[in-house]
């Protein structure tokens, strides 16, 4: 009895042992299973995770290749917008300088009008040295002769002296210039023509052969002469001047 009872307690030992490997090796199986299941559910994962990082730094590398390309092109024009404001600083340099020598040039030319202007009021002068202006004395000739002759009667008939006349030119329906012989002659005229102002109805006149300038000048002196009439103020008239009460 003894015997049969160690008996079964030596197959329940051993059937404990082998149940206890039994499970060992189920969950060895079972772990074996789950790393499996593991390592196949991780592995794409990681592949995606790879795959996705490799997309980024390609993408960072497109970027930054446009990036070094709008470099490039920002560089590009950054040169062409310092050669172009170079070549207008150059331009606007080259433009002063000619604008300073047009400058030189206008003041030279101004200068030499005026010397030549001068030069030629001179000249103007000179020939009209001798001459005097009848103005409102009708003559109905051109001829030479007839004019001398109806002039020099008029001089000699209202002013009292006789000249020597040169020339004589009509230069409109009463106006005549007329050269006389030489200075003296133009100075009996001057000397007397005040007569004519003491005959009642006769509007003539005479006066120097002036040059433009000159006549300007006696122009602006008669508008003087007429306002200070116009004040009621004794007024003389004489060449380039002019008396207002006795003062010059």
């Amino acid at each position: 009895m003894e015997r049969y009872l160690e008996t079964l307690d030596s197959y329940d030992t051993q059937s404990e042992g082998g149940s206890k490997r039994k499970d060992r090796y189920v969950d060895n199986e079972e772990d074996d299973i789950f790393r499996k299941s593991k390592k196949f559910s991780t592995t794409p994962t990681k592949n995606q995770e790879k795959r996705n990082e490799e997309t980024k730094i390609d993408q960072l590398l497109i970027m930054m290749s446009h990036l070094t390309d709008d470099i490039k092109e920002i560089k590009r024009n950054q040169k062409e917008s310092k050669e172009a404001r170079e070549k207008l600083i150059i331009e606007n340099r080259e433009l002063r300088k000619e604008n300073a020598e047009l400058k030189q040039e206008n003041i030279e030319i101004k200068e030499e009008l005026r010397e030549i202007t001068n030069h030629m009021e001179v000249m103007g002068k000179h020939r009209r040295i001798n001459n005097v202006v009848m103005n409102g004395l009708r003559i109905d000739t051109y001829e030479q002769t007839g004019l001398k002759e109806t002039i020099n009667n008029f001089i000699k008939q209202h002013i009292g002296v006789e000249v020597k006349i040169r020339n004589a030119h009509k230069l409109g329906e009463k106006t005549c210039l007329v050269e006389l012989e030489n200075q003296e002659e133009k100075r009996k005229i001057m000397e007397k023509k005040y007569k004519l102002k003491e005959i009642r109805g006769l509007k003539v006149y005479i006066n120097e052969d002036a040059t433009i300038r000159e006549r300007e000048i006696q122009k602006t002196i008669r508008n003087i002469a007429q306002e200070e009439r116009n004040k009621e103020n004794e007024v003389k008239i004489g060449v380039k001047k002019v008396w207002i009460n006795n003062s010059e």
